[in-house]
């Protein structure tokens, strides 16, 4: 069994060169700051309380739907231009619609307050929508420098801006804790906090060499024509994420409408585990992956290689399925201390979701460089579909755990789905709008 895992292992690892060291670059950063958001992760529940997390669980949830299209999505399309002065434009593009979107958050927290306490069942608005324009500004500036940067190849100083960020979200979460009596206002303080430093470092990075950004080339008129160059980006692609990261961020916000913030907060902790060999397994692959099955698809044996790593993807995810399906809950105890048992329970529930995650995540580069982006659109759609069916269903009848229940099965069906939309794609001919 360890002879077929080690050689397809050791058939991701690319050779020597330029992009491998980016890479690298990239993925010890994010690896690092993911590792010390996980390691404060005990302190953390320590010092506040499961109802502390639902609240700062609605938090994130709205700044991070919001912020995703934050930026138009212009943000990705800085890479494209041939030339630094027009991929400035469309940067600084991004970064005005930003602001003008975190104002319309704010105009949104005065006049609709009430409204949106409402939907997310608080008996009134809450301190922290004030938070809320202020972290969508920051992730959308955030974005858009971070495209810039990318576009410099200044790999170091994001890998930095990564690692910074989460050392400033979890001192400031720590230093809360531990000195205020603020509850969920800390979470959000340090979240604020490390987004701030992040931003500033990148943009300190734009008056220097290693990403010097061509302020003198930045024009109205050329704002306005690459706008219109790249209108796709805010017209399709906003769509599409927004149909993804909702799938995974209204969860919180639907179950704050059935259950209090204690049922929040303890799923809340739960899908952050659950993601966790998710990242560390199937993300750290995925790059890997895509740049070995481009030249499979050059060379011939592209279906050889993609069923190797489905099994490989399978056989990894067995160990974390398995352990937290056995010892959840008194991991979770252990670990995070006794009130977040409860958690562990929730998260047992969810285990199938890990397995068949694991595998059909590293996967989803197939789709686009097949040329199916539709087909990757139409499923995240339905994904959404189902996960909002599957809370509201749990929801109305006031019980989480026939909700996760539900969520559980369907996700798995449709993450196993998904690896078969995968396959059917590299099976047939690739779209000749791929380039």
């Amino acid at each position: 069994m360890a002879s077929p895992l080690i050689a397809s292992l050791r058939a991701l690892l690319p050779g020597k060169g330029s992009f491998a060291a980016h890479a690298l670059t990239m993925m010890s950063g994010t690896t690092l700051a993911q590792g010390l958001m996980i390691l404060s992760a005990p302190v953390l529940t320590r010092l506040f309380t499961p109802a502390d997390f639902g609240v700062f669980a609605l938090f994130v949830s709205v700044t991070s739907l919001l912020g995703t299209v934050a930026a138009g999505r212009y943000e990705l399309a800085v890479l494209l231009p041939g030339e630094d002065g027009q991929a400035a434009n469309v940067a600084a593009l991004g970064a005005l619609i930003s602001v003008a979107v975190s104002l319309i958050c704010l105009v949104g927290v005065v006049w609709g307050g009430d409204a949106a306490a409402a939907l997310l069942g608080l008996p009134g608005p809450a301190s922290w929508f004030w938070l809320v324009p202020l972290s969508v500004l920051f992730s959308g500036l955030y974005q858009v420098a971070t495209y810039w940067c990318t576009r410099r190849r200044a790999f170091p100083g994001l890998a930095v801006s990564r690692v910074g960020q989460a050392a400033v979200d979890t001192a400031g979460k720590v230093g809360t804790g531990l000195f205020t009596s603020w509850g969920p206002l800390g979470l959000m303080g340090g979240q604020l906090a490390g987004q701030a430093a992040a931003l500033g470092w990148l943009l300190a990075l734009f008056c220097g060499r290693a990403a010097g950004f061509p302020w003198t080339r930045l024009a109205a008129a050329d704002m306005r024509r690459q706008g219109r160059i790249y209108w796709r980006f805010p017209a399709y692609d906003s769509w599409a994420i927004l149909a993804n990261s909702g799938a995974y961020l209204l969860p919180p916000l639907l179950l704050s409408h059935f259950f209090d913030a204690a049922v929040v907060g303890a799923y809340f902790l739960a899908y952050r585990v659950l993601n966790w060999p998710v990242f560390f397994l199937s993300e750290s692959l995925a790059q890997l992956f895509f740049q070995r099955y481009e030249e499979k698809r050059k060379t011939g044996g592209k279906m050889e290689f993609l069923w190797r790593m489905v099994k490989l993807l399978a056989a990894l995810s067995l160990a974390p399925g398995l352990l937290l399906l056995l010892f959840a809950p008194a991991l979770f105890g252990l670990v995070f201390g006794a009130q977040w048992v409860t958690a562990g329970e929730y998260l047992r529930l969810m285990v199938p979701i890990i397995f068949f995650r694991l595998v059909a995540s590293p996967l989803s580069s197939v789709l686009w460089a097949e040329g199916r982006n539709s087909w990757q659109l139409a499923w995240q759609a339905t994904f959404l579909a189902a996960t909002v069916g599957s809370f509201l269903l749990g929801g109305r009848a006031g019980d989480i755990h026939q909700a996760l229940i539900i969520y559980s099965g369907t996700a798995s069906v449709l993450y196993l789905g998904y690896i078969g939309l995968v396959v059917a794609a590299a099976k047939k001919p690739r779209m000749a709008a791929v380039v």
